[in-house]
């Protein structure tokens, strides 16, 4: 049993649409959780909801709001937030198709299985997965989910022997930082003269350690 999706809606190319889930492909309850504790009495420390370090606030007092200026603030009711109707929350319209290898590495953010909905037909998802693996084109589009929009990349990943799709939730381009503040003071490496004698023992180095990636080698310390 795969169980209750975490998303699901339809993916829509043009005048084509058919449903789809998406399942997280990540185990989040992995590795070890911390809790703060107090050294003496041994107790777990509880924080409070505050207004100026004063009364706790009950949790039907609190609501969302943005800081259009230092200390003041938008306030948006919970209801008000329900009722925006936002498309993306059951569509996932395809805007392009790209090159899955063009995706910078960089942009990734959280993986997840895409399975298409068993109680409509399933021929047009196996006809758009073929069309994709076939051009190795990845489709993107936007979703909402978590209480925001995501840019997302639906795919057969290259050498993926897996019978549904992948679907990546991407970055959006201002949420990357610019390189160049980073980079912008060092050499040109591409034009630097290296030494050939130490070039051809990096050479045979990164040949020894050279293998496919044993992924269940590595564990979390």
């Amino acid at each position: 049993m795969v169980g209750r999706p975490y998303w699901s809606g339809q993916m829509k190319i043009s005048l084509v649409s058919f449903g789809i889930q998406l399942y997280p492909a990540i185990n989040n309850r992995a590795g070890v959780t911390f809790h703060q504790i107090d050294r003496d009495s041994g107790q777990r420390i509880h924080h409070r909801n505050v207004v100026d370090q004063e009364e706790a606030v009950d949790n039907s007092q609190i609501v969302k709001g943005y800081e259009y200026t230092k200390g003041k603030y938008l306030v948006v009711e919970p209801d008000e937030i329900k009722k925006l109707r936002i498309s993306t929350k059951s569509v996932i319209e395809v805007r392009q198709f790209v090159d899955f290898t063009d995706l910078p590495p960089a942009i990734f953010e959280k993986p997840y299985f895409v399975r298409p909905d068993m109680k409509e037909s399933v021929e047009a998802f196996a006809v758009v997965r073929k069309a994709m693996e076939d051009n190795k084109k990845a489709a993107i589009g936007e979703i909402a989910f978590g209480g925001r929009e995501h840019l997302i990349a639906i795919a057969v990943p290259p050498d993926n022997p897996e019978k549904g799709l992948m679907a990546y939730t991407l970055r959006y381009a201002d949420e990357l930082r610019n390189s160049e503040d980073y980079f912008s003071d060092l050499p040109d490496f591409r034009t630097l003269q290296i030494d050939k004698k130490q070039l051809a023992m990096a050479n045979e180095l990164v040949r020894a350690y050279s293998e496919p990636l044993k992924l269940n080698a590595f564990k979390d310390d």
